[in-house]
């Protein structure tokens, strides 16, 4: 029984995507211009790496990723910038102006 087949089909399966893999020699190679989605790695031999996928996102899920900024924002100061409403007020879509924030 040939057990190399199986194993190969197992790395296929398990690194294979819907783009074809990229030959790198640094981590430079590989990046793919969004710093949101994390940062791609160059794995393998110096000369022979391949471009592998960011582990994850550079923001947690409580976390708003600012791409132009390079930043991880908080939801708060998101509608902040987004609005320009003062501390303590939301933007109101209804009445396209900031409103003060209702009371819990």
């Amino acid at each position: 029984m040939n057990l190399r087949l199986p194993a190969a089909l197992l790395f296929i399966a398990l690194f294979a995507g819907p783009a074809q893999a990229q030959s790198c020699n640094s981590d430079e190679d590989c990046q793919d211009g969004s710093w949101c989605n994390g940062t791609e790695r160059c794995e393998g031999h110096a000369t022979r790496g391949m471009c592998m996928p960011a582990q994850r996102p550079m923001c947690s899920d409580k976390k708003v990723c600012d791409e132009d900024g390079k930043r991880c924002l908080s939801p708060k100061k998101v509608d902040k910038l987004l609005t320009g409403c003062a501390e303590g007020e939301i933007y109101s879509g209804a009445e396209k102006k900031c409103v003060a924030k209702p009371a819990r």
